[in-house]
């Protein structure tokens, strides 16, 4: 048995000794979050972005990882049977049956049981981890206090209402050694001592309490106080105080069960003011009737846009019920400069990747049609050309909302623009007084962030006027304030407002004066920028120019090869002063960089990147540091390509992931820097083929290739052979089988041309996978028998494996078992040998299969829990997909129908996010099977014809090892009904929509089934009926 005790500091005990809980400082928050939440799984990135708000999604995934391999680490081991976590791929949990006591939740549950609150207020030993200061912390913190006090003052109560007054006195008396002003206390406590007959100890208390009331607040007890003391001095009646306990107040715990889930990124500060903003956004998102499904912030830059949707969210989130249950996304556009790439980037957030049969925006269509859901999208007016994209999400998602910030509307109809002001700021033409100057929120805001570099600051009568006169400078805009309070670890207000208004900024001013065409948010944000710039050396300047080519957040290695030489200047020097000066930021980073250490990341805020690209463009060396930036990112994707083919292929697909934004901009410079630039542009979209084809980049990667092709006609043969081939690939996974072979034949002349032997046997390998595909088995095991050839004369033992991989499906197809079985050994060593993980994955999935088309269910089990493992190390969605499906017959023909239903079950809904139809056909296919085997026959036929009618109306079939289940269960239901019943059966599951479709298969087994034929039968409409 564990104990854990959260409350007054992390301790641990086990079979009542302590245990040394050893481990990485975040790794205690990551503990107390899954403690706190243990009632239901935790979506994996909730808690990533919880715990690591200010870095990138994948950064805060990889945080997560390590972290939670270091949680596993630094705790005991767990028994066997009751493991400390319950896993899966997206989601984590505390298992609530695991042998341990926590003090939290036993405080909890023993403070809603009347006879038990003794116990609970035993439990509080301190406040939950004092040390720790996360936003999210703080709140649980100030829960769990509230809960201790509402515990101790139904104690003061309850033992009231008994007349036990010395426990009633003892228990008032802990609670104001908590809360020594808590003046019903004092009261309640004044009548207890009255009453037990103690009437000079209540007079005591009260004079006590009044001189302390002095001392501290200046003020003296309040008229119900004052009152009591003299009935009691004169005693007379005491004035009636309560003698029950008032109800306890409701506690809402983070990720309690119903509540949405949410990408929202924590914020590290306060926000302050806006109370009316929010007020009227949430009004207008949550109307009765008629709410606002489209809603664009508008205003300057830094006005706040960004923090009051997130706000708003955080608060309707709070909401029961919840106007968005489906959940509350925020996708950052802030990078994004390539219009095309806007559904993408929202696709990503949702966590939808493309399928074969689906282009990406139609999978995008298809999750969005039926979900509750608010989207946040961020920084739009650099890609407003998407928003005709809205207008369809909009029109084909009747519950979605979208809150767009942006500096422009978007002229969309149905459109509601909220334009934000800055925040107020004091008249000048008045004289507020202290006390005024102080409430005003852009004052308040100053002086928050000024404390938060400088502890010591505090607004006074002497500094507030210049403070306010400081806001005003800047316009009460947030981001300008902040970055002018960010100074305050030197300056004093009066010489901040000097570098403001005097000879420094009248430089600036004019600039902006003349610049009567800049948007209002260059007009009030370059004052700041400007001065922040001017303040910088000359080298300095050079490096914050250059960074501005940098997307995303970027690492030190990549700064040293582009700006290198900016001027004399020691680069990590200069690095140090612009985060100190409030330009540029540090992120945190678990993928360690390309030479083994740990990676030193950082980010420029997008509105600051801006104004140092503007710089940059002024500057001399804007094409030179260009061509830098392309270089680097042409190298590094070169680096990866190797790598993408052995045992380091996970992290190699996380950095190229990382560094996404970085190769986007240096492949768009490339292709439009022409003709200098194509030749590059091809490298670099050819060297970036695997990566897109495994991350599911298909969509994107069909562009930047094809766009890359037509410009490079001149390119090395070579070269432009192995971008077809690239293209070819990924052309193939979307499922176009049209266009994908003649790709694959033009890569395999072009290399025949150069007497490539590495490359014929990569474009053999297309072609005879696309053969094989559509049945051609002669031809397909002809192609990729002479690729094999060619690929073991050139030692290219990468595609060898693979080639071997789908002749051995050849063979299973041809019915040839002994020999796909000596051939999947090969695929199987050759892959081994590479320590190719994927494809390691690939050869094990195909395996399976066959062990259980030959009835072998363990080695199957066997073969695809390897695979699972290898497939969510590398977040292959469709080969987890793929494995749960297989997993799932297993179970079936090992007896567990419960089981396969509920990896049915799993792999169903991991397929409606993707969306892949062929995959939800199966699905329902496979529920049945595993419906006749639990006997409910009626059920197996509907999912039988509702499934068979999915894959009918798409092209697909049946797996051989599937198709033999289905008819094995399908002849089982002939057996049991009559041939009419079960053709009706099979009618009514043809005729389900997939929405009827998908709650037929998710719906208890008893749960009646509304079909067309079944709803005109409940209205008594039996001539309609049969008409249907």
């Amino acid at each position: 048995m564990i104990q854990i005790m959260l409350l007054g500091g992390l301790r641990l005990r086990v079979d009542g000794q302590p245990y040394k809980f050893s481990a990485l400082p975040k790794t205690t928050p990551l503990l107390a979050y899954l403690l706190l939440n243990a009632i239901a799984p935790a979506a994996r990135d909730h808690v990533a972005y919880t715990l690591w708000p200010d870095v990138g999604e994948s950064e805060a995934r990889g945080n997560l990882r390590r972290h939670l391999h270091d949680l596993r680490r630094a705790l005991p081991p767990a028994p066997a049977e009751q493991p400390w976590f319950l896993i899966d791929h997206d989601t984590i949990q505390w298992n609530p049956a695991a042998a341990a006591w926590i003090d939290v939740i036993a405080f909890e549950q023993e403070s809603a049981q009347p006879d038990r609150l003794a116990d609970a207020v035993a439990h509080y030993t301190g406040d939950l981890l004092p040390n720790l200061y996360e936003d999210w912390v703080i709140i649980q913190r100030e829960r769990l206090r509230t809960l201790f006090l509402d515990t101790l003052t139904r104690l003061v109560y309850q033992h009231h209402a008994a007349k036990d007054y010395d426990r009633a006195i003892a228990w008032a008396q802990e609670l104001l050694r908590h809360e020594p002003l808590r003046e019903d206390m004092v009261r309640q406590l004044m009548t207890l001592r009255y009453e037990s007959g103690d009437r000079a100890g209540a007079l005591q208390l009260y004079q006590r309490f009044a001189q302390r009331l002095r001392e501290a607040l200046d003020v003296p007890p309040m008229v119900e106080t004052s009152a009591l003391y003299d009935a009691i001095a004169r005693q007379l009646v005491i004035p009636g105080e309560r003698t029950t306990p008032p109800a306890p107040q409701p506690v809402v715990a983070i990720g309690a069960p119903g509540q949405p889930p949410t990408t929202l990124p924590a914020q590290l500060t306060t926000f302050i003011g806006r109370e009316q903003e929010v007020a009227a956004v949430k009004a207008l998102l949550t109307a009765p009737g008629a709410p606002v499904r489209l809603l664009t912030l508008t205003g300057a830059g830094g006005c706040g846009k960004t923090r009051l949707a997130l706000e708003v969210a955080t608060r309707l989130q709070q909401d029961r019920p919840n106007p968005f249950s489906d959940g509350y996304f925020f996708v950052s556009l802030a990078t994004v400069r390539d219009e095309a790439l806007v559904g993408l980037t929202i696709a990503s957030a949702l966590g939808i990747r493309e399928s074969n049969d689906a282009t990406l925006l139609i999978s995008l269509k298809e999750y969005l049609r039926t979900r509750r859901l608010l989207l946040i999208l961020d920084n739009f007016e650099q890609v407003s050309g998407a928003a005709s994209l809205l207008a369809e999400l909009l029109s084909v998602a009747p519950s979605l909302a979208i809150v767009v910030t942006s500096r422009a509307v978007l002229h969309l109809y149905g459109e509601h623009e909220y334009p934000l002001a800055p925040l107020p700021m004091p008249d000048p033409d008045t004289a507020p007084t202290f006390e005024e100057l102080a409430r005003y929120d852009a004052v308040a805001l100053f002086v928050t962030r000024s404390r938060a570099v400088n502890p010591g600051f505090v607004l006074d009568r002497e500094n507030a006027a210049i403070v306010a006169e400081i806001c005003r400078q800047l316009d009460g805009l947030p981001l300008a304030i902040e970055l002018a309070a960010a100074r305050s670890k030197l300056l004093t207000p009066a010489a901040l407002l000097a570098r403001l208004t005097g000879a420094l900024s009248t430089r600036l001013a004019f600039l902006v004066d003349r610049n009567r065409s800049a948007t209002e948010r260059h007009r009030t944000l370059r004052s700041t920028l400007e001065w922040s710039y001017a303040l910088l050396a000359p080298a300095e300047r050079s490096l914050f120019q250059q960074l501005a080519l940098f997307a995303g957040s970027f690492s030190y290695e990549a700064i040293e090869a582009v700006c290198g030489n900016a001027g004399e200047i020691d680069v990590l020097t200069g690095l140090e002063t612009l985060v100190d000066n409030s330009l540029l930021g540090r992120v945190e980073s678990d993928v360690p960089s390309p030479a083994g250490y740990e990676e030193l990341r950082f980010r420029m805020l997008s509105i600051i990147r801006e104004y140092a690209l503007e710089q940059l463009e002024q500057s001399t060396d804007a094409t030179a540091a260009r061509h830098r930036h392309a270089a680097y990112y042409l190298a590094l994707a070169q680096q990866a390509e190797p790598k993408l083919q052995g045992a380091e292929q996970a992290l190699w697909l996380k950095r190229l992931e990382l560094e996404h934004e970085n190769l986007r901009n240096a492949l768009r410079w490339l292709l439009e820097e022409q003709p200098v630039g194509a030749v590059s542009a091809l490298a670099l979209a050819a060297a970036l083929g695997s990566f897109w084809l495994l991350y599911g980049y298909w969509a994107e990667g069909h562009r930047w290739l094809e766009q890359a092709l037509a410009q490079a006609s001149q390119a090395p043969v070579a070269l432009q052979a192995k971008a077809l081939f690239a293209l070819g690939s990924i052309v193939h996974a979307q499922g176009d089988l049209r266009n994908a072979p003649p790709l694959f034949e033009r890569s395999l002349a072009l290399y025949r041309q150069v007497h490539d032997l590495q490359g014929c046997a990569d474009a053999l390998y297309g072609l005879g996978r696309l053969a094989n595909r559509e049945g051609r088995y002669a031809e397909a095991e002809m192609l990729l028998r002479e690729g094999l050839e060619l690929a073991r004369r050139s030692n290219h033992s990468y595609r060898s494996g693979y080639i071997l991989n789908i002749l051995a499906f050849v063979h299973v197809m041809r019915q040839e078992f002994t020999l796909a079985r000596a051939t999947y050994q090969q695929a199987l060593a050759t892959m081994r040998a590479n320590e190719d993980q994927s494809g390691l994955a690939f050869v094990l999935t195909a395996m399976g299969e066959l062990a259980r088309q030959e009835a072998d269910y363990a080695q199957a089990a066997l073969y695809y829990d390897e695979a699972m493992s290898l497939a969510q190390v590398l977040g292959q969605k469709a080969r987890v997909m793929m494995l749960l499906h297989n997993l799932a017959y297993v179970a079936l023909r090992q007896g567990d129908a419960p089981r396969a239903e509920h990896l049915f079950r799993r792999c169903l809904r991991l397929g409606l996010e993707l969306p892949d139809k062929e995959n939800f056909g199966m699905c329902l296919v496979g529920l049945g099977c595993v419906a006749a085997a639990q006997g409910a026959t009626e059920r197996a036929v509907r999912l039988f014809g509702a499934g068979t009618h999915v894959l009918e109306r798409i092209g697909a079939q049946l797996a051989p090892a599937d198709q033999a289940e289905f008819d094995h269960y399908q002849a089982q239901v002939c057996t049991q009904i009559e041939a009419a019943t079960f053709a009706r059966l099979t009618e009514e599951g043809r005729e389900l929509t997939d929405e009827q479709a998908e709650t037929l298969a998710l719906q208890n087994r008893s749960a009646p089934v509304r079909t067309p034929l079944g709803r005109a039968a409940d209205a008594g409409m039996g001539e309609s009926a049969a008409a249907l």
